[in-house]
């Protein structure tokens, strides 16, 4: 159960997560996948190799780790 959030509006969790630098063999790897797609920013994000962090409520800060077990 997480604390009461301190908005009125209540919790609004996003996720975070960790993204590498992009190295110029990543990005070379991107190109391929993303060939025939019509931006640069379409590119770019294929190129990111991002892992799952945690959840954050935007209003208050609470963190929700989803990879751990809820406790009984």
């Amino acid at each position: 159960m997480s604390p009461k959030c301190t908005s009125w509006l209540g919790h609004s969790f996003r996720p975070r997560y960790s993204m590498p630098p992009i190295t110029a063999e990543v990005a070379h790897k991107a190109m391929d996948r993303a060939k025939y797609s019509t931006s640069a920013v379409e590119m770019m994000e294929a190129a990111k190799g991002r892992t799952y962090v945690l959840d954050i409520c935007v209003r208050c800060g609470h963190v929700i780790n989803q990879s751990q077990e809820p406790s009984p």
